[in-house]
């Protein structure tokens, strides 16, 4: 077979990878496999992750491809120039660096094909990501409600904790698609018809500061919640919002407070300390249960779909950790998250994945902006809330920028 010089150009035009921490599948694999590179051109079931559970999503996949790549260059020796490949090749008993960053590196016609296979394939998937992307923004119906998070009797109430920020993040709608924003520091729920028209506000009693005697006592003069609720759960048009003895997780539940629509401008508002409501684990966001249907979304990112009436159970993995699922009338299934850092540009992103029962993605949805994960009625209608900055440095927490809850299909 005739020896084939690539470039290191060529090389260059790979994908490096930056900053990303291997977990012990990756490095376990390529550790122990038996390199078959130089003598067969791969096939579409080389370029699937072996050591993923199921079926593996585009980020892991592109992940494994960028590895399996430059394992070709690997096991001619090449010394990498990126840490985070050097790190990882490292790892491996069989790799014995000898060419330099600056060198080409001699691979035969079968490794030669396989770089362009697999190269092939990532353009592929970044194509791919790239019609999702156009698909996304076809996912906008319009924005309902906009504001501003501030200290004005009309913004939503906003202030920093310990460094961090804390605002509303939960909203929920009814059959009549009016929206409720809880406005927990304000001990109060905004309610907005469909058209974003201001209804109402209905008072509360979620959040309550401690005493200055008791922030001396026990937080050094820091300011902290004795009462503390911010999430809202909605059943059959019936508000639940568990409210805790403050804000940190150990905080044991206090009180239930109900809210339920009597005439189209009137809502009932009921406080209940006791009784079945007040049962831990009642209100779960990870968990959806409906007429022999029940779905969870586990702590390591999978979403389970369990149909006693078909007996059946399907496990997906999920491409991020969800927080929220969700199933409307037609039984298809939500999972809604976000992720992101606030000092990243745009900031979060809120992402919802429609399946139906069988486990088939059917829809996503990447929402930008996004402060909490979206919420998702009956209906199959999208619910955001995004804040919008005015400059790119949004970071900083004076200016908390543009409130917008958004409409997506």
């Amino acid at each position: 077979m005739t020896v084939r010089q690539i470039s290191f150009l060529l090389f260059l035009s790979c994908y490096f990878l930056l900053g990303i921490t291997f977990s012990e599948d990756e490095i376990e694999y390529f550790k122990n496999k038996e390199y078959t590179g130089d003598s067969r051109v791969y096939t579409e079931e080389d370029l699937i992750p072996p050591y993923i559970e199921g079926q593996a999503n585009r980020e892991e996949t592109l992940r494994y491809l960028k590895l399996l790549r430059n394992e070709l260059f690997a096991r001619r020796c090449f010394e990498f120039k990126s840490e985070d490949l050097k790190e990882f090749f490292r790892k491996m008993d069989w790799y014995k660096p000898s060419y330099s960053f600056y060198q080409s590196v001699v691979l035969n016609d079968c490794e030669g094909d396989n770089v362009r296979l697999i190269q092939k394939k990532e353009i592929e998937l970044k194509a791919l990501d790239e019609a999702k992307q156009k698909e996304y923004s076809k996912g906008y119906v319009k924005t309902v409600v906009e504001t501003t998070m501030g200290h004005g009797p009309e913004d939503l109430g906003y202030r920093m904790w310990e460094g961090d920020p804390d605002f509303p993040i939960s909203i929920i709608a009814d059959s009549k698609m009016r929206i409720y924003i809880l406005d927990h520091l304000r001990n109060r729920i905004r309610v907005y018809s469909e058209d974003g028209a201001h209804l109402k506000d209905l008072k509360v009693k979620v959040y309550e500061e401690a005493s200055p005697e008791e922030m001396m006592e026990k937080a050094n003069g820091m300011p902290f919640a004795t009462l503390y609720g911010k999430k809202m759960f909605i059943e059959n048009d019936t508000i639940y919002i568990p409210v805790k003895g403050g804000f940190f997780v150990q905080n044991k539940l206090k009180k239930i407070i109900k809210v339920y629509p009597e005439r189209d401008s009137s809502w009932i508002i009921e406080e209940i300390k006791e009784g079945e409501l007040l049962k831990e684990g009642r209100f779960n966001e990870k968990t959806a249960k409906v007429d022999g249907l029940k779905v969870e979304v586990t702590f390591n990112g999978k979403l389970i779909i369990r149909d006693t009436k078909k007996e059946s159970e399907n496990i997906i993995k999920l491409p991020n950790r969800m927080k929220k699922v969700y199933i409307d009338n037609d039984k298809n299934i939500y999972g809604t998250g976000f992720w992101g850092n606030y000092n990243d540009y745009p900031q979060l992103y809120g992402v919802v994945r429609k399946y139906s029962t069988e486990g088939e993605l059917l829809r996503e949805l990447k929402i930008p902006f996004s402060l909490d994960a979206p919420f998702v009625d009956n209906k199959g209608n999208v619910f955001a809330m995004q804040r919008v900055p005015k400059r790119k440095e949004h970071a900083d927490v004076v200016d908390p920028g543009i409130i917008k809850i958004t409409l997506w299909k």
